[in-house]
């Protein structure tokens, strides 16, 4: 999360410090074995290269120069960076530490909002944006979450917390409220919304097709998953190595995956999300004006087994391991990230407590009011279908 961080503008004598916020702010972009990429008990399946076994790695001194160089000449003109002008330097900066590149030719800024509120600011900043929605159904969403929480908190897939399935399907359909309420700002060909299953079935298609839509010149490259031009294996479930798409990928395998009861459960949570991006579900049968029998399905009588399910959502196990990727590192390294998983522990017990509030009694039932009046907008309408990738295929 990057953009809603930045000052709407910065004067010339605060440049350099903010640049220097923004190095430590994202160390992970300098020296992968920090951060996201480096959390060998988080969620990823390992390095990058072609073995899979390499650290990226970018001289933060360069990137600095690089970009003072560049940011001084556009203050030639103005004494202050535009928080557009400051993002967009911070991109081509990076870019000229890794290649050579002709800056004229670059046409996009790839950025990924982590934040709901960081949407005002960038259309607000780049009202001519293109936007990519990447959408998984939703009951398929849940068997791979059921996967990664039941590796971090060292149990059965059977045997995850029933908020963890509920606050999944929360997180859900805030994003399709947000979608929504997106859409109707952005110029209508500058949209394009990509089933996960769809996007790997469609394969060199859809690649070529989003290419041709943003006037882009196709490059084999863009079948393989690279950061900074290595090959990544991707952080699946199943822990196996895949960096291209996968044409065989099982479609709706949530059928034979999830119960009947978690099926019907997320059936009568996000009915409009479903509905809203064309995904099946019976509106009749699951949608019926309230909450009220959701509400049995989430609430918890005892208040210490909701703390704990609520600590166990937010943190995981600290003391366990990744499984499958603790062995690629030494043993040094392993007990090192061990005290510091412990460490972190005590740095999620505020964000636990605050979910802890956030789902029980009133505010429970705020929440899912909350829900229920942002999944009747997302019934009243549906994505035209020529914002669907399939429908160029």
């Amino acid at each position: 999360m990057l953009y809603s961080f930045l000052p709407e503008n910065i004067n010339s004598s605060d440049l350099e410090r903010q640049i220097d916020a923004f190095i430590k702010r994202c160390p992970g972009i300098f020296d992968t074995s920090k951060e996201y990429f480096g959390n060998f008990s988080g969620l990823v399946t390992g390095k990058f290269g072609i073995n899979g076994d390499e650290e990226l790695l970018l001289d933060s001194v360069e990137f600095k120069e690089k970009f003072l160089n560049m940011a001084k000449e556009e203050l030639s003109e103005n004494e202050r960076l535009s928080r557009k002008d400051f993002f967009t330097l911070i991109h081509i900066a990076y870019g000229l530490c890794i290649r050579s590149f002709d800056i004229s030719q670059s046409k996009y800024i790839f950025y990924h909002p982590h934040s709901d509120d960081e949407w005002n600011l960038l259309i607000a900043d780049f009202p001519d944006l293109y936007f990519i929605a990447m959408t998984r159904d939703p009951r398929q969403e849940w068997t791979s979450w059921k996967k990664i929480h039941a590796l971090r908190m060292g149990r059965n897939a059977s045997n995850i917390p029933r908020i963890s399935l509920f606050l999944t399907e929360y997180y859900y359909s805030n994003s399709c409220y947000i979608l929504i309420n997106l859409v109707e700002k952005l110029k209508a060909d500058h949209i394009r919304v990509i089933d996960l299953e769809s996007f790997h079935v469609m394969n060199k298609a859809a690649m070529s097709h989003l290419c041709s839509w943003l006037g882009l010149e196709f490059d084999d490259i863009l079948m393989n998953s690279t950061f900074n031009g290595q090959r990544w294996y991707g952080n699946a479930t199943n822990l196996a190595k895949a960096s291209s798409f996968n044409p065989e990928i099982k479609r709706a395998a949530w059928l034979g995956e999830l119960s009947t009861l978690e099926i019907d459960i997320i059936n009568r949570l996000v009915p409009g999300s479903i509905s809203y991006l064309n995904y099946e579900v019976n509106i009749g049968e699951y949608f019926n004006g309230s909450f009220e029998t959701v509400h049995n399905d989430v609430k918890y009588d005892s208040k210490l087994l909701l703390a704990i399910h609520c600590f166990l959502n937010v943190s995981g196990n600290p003391l366990l391991v990744f499984p499958g990727i603790e062995s690629n590192y030494p043993m040094v390294k392993r007990v090192g990230r061990g005290i510091r998983n412990v460490l972190k522990m005590g740095r999620t017990v505020p964000i636990s407590i605050k979910l802890y509030r956030k789902l029980k009694g009133e505010s429970l039932n705020t929440l899912l009011n909350t829900m229920a009046s942002n999944e009747r907008r997302l019934l009243s309408g549906k994505l035209p279908p020529q914002l669907f990738i399939e429908y160029y295929a």
